[in-house]
């Protein structure tokens, strides 16, 4: 399998519940101001959210939520999202064209596109394991409660 077949979503395996990345410790952020969500329809804004995943002093999980081609909503309801996450934690609604360019800036594996969400933890260099920075993808496209379930797994384990 080619490296860029190993990163399609489709390669890979769904989270489940109590799986590795569950058991995880996560340093809860002290903050309670509410995250702000944020548009990424152009290449400048897409370079400052990658500037921002990269950066070496965040200490907060990054959400990342991708359209299905044609569209400009995220397959998640970014609504639904910030219910499950803790307050603090910023959204970005990444559109198709930014979300397939992504892979030009950011670590190999650690994008997200067609519907699929990624949590980025601090940390993200070029050295990071992508299943550390879980990757919600629902081969059936539904993007429902399963999906749901498994990106609020990543932020149940501590309550800010």
């Amino acid at each position: 399998m080619t490296p860029a077949a190993t990163c399609d979503p489709a390669n890979r395996l769904p989270l489940t519940p109590g799986g590795p990345l569950s058991s995880q410790p996560r340093e809860v952020p002290q903050s309670t101001e509410r995250g702000e969500t944020l548009r990424v329809d152009s290449e400048r804004q897409l370079r400052a959210m990658c500037a921002e995943i990269l950066r070496a002093d965040h200490e907060y999980p990054i959400v990342g939520l991708t359209c299905r081609p044609g569209a400009r909503d995220p397959a998640l309801q970014v609504d639904l999202v910030r219910e499950l996450i803790w307050p603090s934690v910023p959204i970005y609604m990444i559109e198709p064209q930014q979300a397939r360019a992504a892979h030009t800036k950011l670590p190999n594996c650690l994008g997200a596109y067609n519907g699929a969400a990624r949590v980025w933890w601090p940390g993200v260099d070029e050295s990071s394991d992508p299943s550390w920075h879980p990757l919600v993808y629902d081969s059936t496209g539904v993007y429902g409660e399963d999906a749901l379930r498994q990106l609020a797994v990543e932020f149940e384990l501590l309550t800010p």
